[in-house]
């Protein structure tokens, strides 16, 4: 006799489903029951009271967090390192934001960046700061144009020093080697320019001439020098020089009993237009000059020591019967105490 399949047999004489069909419909009623293995002791509900839930690693994506549903308390208690967080998607010049990357902090407004603090190197600040207290850890001096007191004057030949209330003005007359030198003295290096000191002289200025023709005048403005009868060469410095054709950098130190110069040729600039000048020593070690915040010149093989006679100055002369003239717009000179 043969053997019936099992599955195919009726459950009873009085209800035509067969055994398969009835393991099929109880299943998917299983399935469908929202209330399967919630008992207590059950797959589901150990599953929901574990501790830690297993998942397939990486299994979690993005589109399964409802936006804004996770707190920074849920993030992480360790420092976050090394990722690139912005307040709107491509903080940058094009995009007002603040952005806080691997390589620091930065904020932009109207297109222009405001803020720079980089992991390492100087912070950059620019527009205007609100401040309850101001305190320098340099000496610090800056321009006040109201009087010339404090400073050392020399003219000849009718030049005149005026100071303005928005510069200080250096004019010659129009005779040849006419001469105007406004200099600081630096009483011994306290307070005052000490070579052995990492100092920093920054300066605005621009040069005048008639139909701002300005070949024919000698100028030198900076850090150091002898200025007893106007700039001497013969002695330290750091300085610009403008000899009424081409700009120079300029580095003069005492070694083995003579005064030794490093001189580096610049690019051509409209002097007749307002410029930053900066002169930057790092004590011992070189000198930088820069022009509108772009390093310029780096010396270091003559590098000034001890303490000068002077610390900062500015000087124009005329190597023709014409009158030259500068304009002094700021000056910041800044020496570690």
């Amino acid at each position: 006799m043969a053997e019936p399949n099992w599955g195919l047999l009726q459950k009873s004489n009085i209800d035509s489903e067969t055994i398969e069909e009835a393991i099929e419909r109880i299943v998917a009623e299983h399935n469908a029951d929202p209330e399967s293995h919630l008992g207590s002791g059950e797959s589901l509900q150990s599953h929901k009271a574990s501790e830690i839930i297993d998942h397939l690693a990486e299994s979690i994506i993005e589109d399964k967090i409802a936006d804004g549903s996770i707190t920074s308390s849920k993030i992480t208690e360790d420092q976050i390192v090394g990722k690139d967080i912005r307040t709107a998607e491509d903080v940058g010049a094009g995009v007002d934001g603040v952005k806080m990357t691997p390589s620091g902090i930065q904020m932009y407004q109207g297109g222009e960046k405001k803020v720079d603090i980089p992991t390492s190197g100087d912070p950059f600040f620019a527009g205007d700061l609100s401040l309850n207290n101001l305190k320098y850890l340099k000496y610090t001096l800056q321009n006040n144009w109201v009087s010339l007191d404090g400073f050392t004057q020399y003219t000849t030949l009718s030049a005149t020093i005026i100071p303005y209330m928005i510069a200080g003005v250096l004019s010659t007359s129009n005779s040849t080697n006419s001469l105007a030198n406004l200099s600081t003295w630096s009483m011994g290096g306290n307070p005052g320019l000490d070579w052995d000191k990492n100092s920093i002289f920054q300066t605005r200025i621009k040069l005048s001439g008639y139909g701002d023709v300005i070949t024919g005048s000698s100028v030198y403005f900076g850090l150091g020098g002898s200025h007893e009868y106007g700039f001497n060469q013969n002695s330290q410095f750091a300085v610009f020089y403008f000899n009424g054709t081409t700009l120079y950098a300029k580095t003069s130190s005492y070694v083995d009993s003579s005064y030794e110069t490093e001189t580096t040729e610049l690019d051509s600039i409209t002097l007749t237009d307002p410029h930053d000048f900066e002169i930057r020593i790092i004590a011992g070690v070189r000198v930088e000059y820069y022009i509108d915040g772009i390093l310029v010149a780096t010396h270091d093989d003559y590098v000034p020591s001890s303490i000068p006679s002077y610390s900062f100055f500015w000087e124009v002369k005329t190597n023709s019967s014409n009158i030259r003239g500068m304009f002094i717009f700021s000056f910041l000179f800044q020496q570690e105490y």
